[in-house]
């Protein structure tokens, strides 16, 4: 017997339809650059989980990285880490949180960064950590 289909707020737990819509948006844009420009072809996703807490670890060599391994992962959203200075930057700082992210900060253990992650985790989400990241 097969399990049951996750519902859409399994697959994007903790967003609200307008954050969904611009999440599979910049996806489906950053997705289409990378095919245009780098011929860029995700293999083996039918081996990522559907449901449940997934930890994504990752190497981290451009700005692309976390839309295209969200990209990866379409049937479900990605919850990813971003350096807190990222969230200063006045429109990036507003759109980014919309795209999962939450803020680390760097060169310091960040305890509430960890925490967040493992709230997200339990709500059952995908988390992205690069961890040769800044």
């Amino acid at each position: 017997m097969t399990p049951p289909k996750p519902t859409i707020q399994e697959h994007y737990p903790g967003q609200s339809f307008w954050s969904r819509c611009l999440y599979r948006c910049a996806q489906s844009i950053t997705y289409r650059l990378a095919q245009l420009l780098y011929g860029y072809r995700p293999k083996h996703t039918d081996r990522i989980p559907v449901a449940g807490p997934v930890v994504v670890v990752c190497n981290h060599q451009s700005h692309f990285d976390p839309p295209l391994v969200s990209h990866c992962f379409r049937k479900r959203a990605i919850h990813f880490f971003a350096r807190d200075s990222l969230f200063e930057i006045p429109f990036l700082g507003r759109l980014i949180p919309r795209l999962q992210a939450f803020p680390v900060k760097r060169g310091e253990t960040d305890t509430k960064a960890i925490r967040e992650a493992l709230r997200r985790l339990e709500m059952g989400a995908a988390v992205l950590l690069f961890p040769e990241g800044t």
